[in-house]
């Protein structure tokens, strides 16, 4: 499961750090990302950070307004999204997802996501998840990794839209799931 601690150190109540996987295809080269997001005490503030470009940037506005309109609470607190590799160049709204996904763990509005899960997608304004340029070549990364072996994925990989039917078909992620 991806972890959740406290302010303490220690795994448990008042969850405010979690982390998801994504993938990034940078030229020819793909990697995996992780997403972690800490929500703290201070003045409202939203940072991405990672060396993200324009949308991912824009993530920002995307993430919010599905929250809201999906009912789940937007936390009114001090957020810091890192996409690590900090030197990898981040590209796309494929973050959209993953930084949704952590945001809801880091809150406290979901316990878990199953471990090792993958996320990969743009999010519209109502939180559908929406076509995602390259999501072929991001599941080829995740599979390439470890994250799907022998003809299988063994954890979870949610992509968006029509994205999942490329997933579907992509040799070696049959059981990949079209959200």
């Amino acid at each position: 499961m991806s972890q959740i601690w406290n302010r303490a150190g220690a795994k448990g109540a008042a969850p405010v750090l979690a982390n998801a996987q994504t993938c990034a295809v940078l030229g020819l080269d793909g990697f995996v990302v992780q997403v972690e997001v800490d929500i703290s005490p201070g003045l409202p503030a939203f940072n991405i950070v990672g060396l993200p470009d324009t949308a991912v940037q824009e993530a920002k506005e995307r993430v919010r307004a599905a929250l809201r309109n999906s009912g789940c609470e937007f936390p009114l607190r001090r957020i810091t999204v890192n996409l690590a590799p900090a030197d990898l160049k981040k590209e796309g709204p494929s973050y959209d997802l993953p930084i949704a996904v952590c945001m809801l763990l880091s809150s406290g509005q979901i316990d878990t996501v199953p471990a090792g899960a993958v996320f990969l997608g743009e999010l519209s304004l109502e939180a559908a998840l929406r076509h995602t340029k390259g999501i072929l070549a991001m599941v080829s990364v995740a599979r390439d990794r470890g994250l799907c072996s022998q003809g299988r994925c063994r954890r979870g990989l949610s992509c968006g839209g029509h994205s999942g039917l490329s997933c579907l078909q992509l040799e070696g992620t049959d059981r990949a799931s079209k959200v």
